[in-house]
This record gives structure tokens, sequence and C-alpha cells, in this order.
């Protein structure tokens, strides 16, 4: 989670080092997002305009707050679904799928969300920087 910012630009070394791969708490990431903007909106009521989340993911969850591997994705479905009625939220899914792997559970994530789907791999293979597609997103919508 990276503190919210107006400044696209802030984003830039957080998501040049971000590592990918390991055990993924994916709805409890999604809930800390939802909780990070409900307290800024809090802190700060008289801004007006959208607020963005950038969710950096395959779509694959594979920890859930239940033991047994079933709740997982009915849990990241219930979180994605609260994020989806967010009003005033712009949702970008960067999907960090590898070339060459069905990314069917990065393409669900989005729908859930509401999200506009940005394959990584699809960029990086063109030869493109995925940076400014992402900074000019989040600044453009």
């Amino acid at each position: 989670l990276v503190p919210a910012t107006n400044h696209s630009e802030a984003l830039r070394r957080p998501i040049a080092g971000l590592q990918t791969g390991g055990t993924t708490p994916l709805a409890a990431g999604l809930d800390a997002a939802a909780q990070l903007l409900a307290r800024e909106r809090r802190a700060h009521p008289g801004v007006a305009g959208e607020a963005a989340l950038l969710l950096i993911s395959d779509g694959h969850g594979n920890v859930g707050r239940r033991p047994g591997g079933h709740w997982v994705q009915a849990e990241i479905a219930a979180a994605a679904t609260r994020l989806a009625r967010t009003p005033h939220l712009r949702r970008l899914l960067c999907d960090t799928t590898e070339p060459g792997k069905a990314d069917d559970a990065s393409h669900w994530l989005a729908a859930q969300l509401g999200a506009h789907h940005l394959p990584l791999a699809e960029l990086q293979q063109a030869g493109a920087d995925p940076l400014p597609h992402i900074t000019h997103w989040l600044d453009q919508g």
C-alpha cells in the first residue's frame, strides 16, 4: 500500500521496485485500500474529484482470512464488490500475468472491481515502459 498522493510521479519509485510472487492476501489488500480511501475522504471532506485505485496483481489470491482455500475466492469477490460500489473511484488493474499464461483471473478481478485492465506483459513485449501508461491513466482517467 502506497500512501495516498495527488502526484502520480510519487508512485514511480514504489512501482518500479515492486516485487511480485509469493503469498497474496488479495482480499485483505483490497480491504486495506478501501480503508485507506475512506480515511482520506474523512480527513479531506472538502476535496472534490475522483480518487484512483491502482492495483498491481495477476488476480490470483492464495491467502485468505479463514483456513481452507475455498474461502479465498469468495473473500476476494466480496472485497472487490465493495470497492466497485465506491463512488467517485477510478480503478486500474495492472495485470502482472506472465506472458503465455492465461489471464482469466486478472480479467475476472478487473470485472469484479469495475476496473480498466492493463496487461503489463503486452506493453513490455512491445518494448514500452508501462510507467508512463500508468501515470497517464492516473492523471487523465
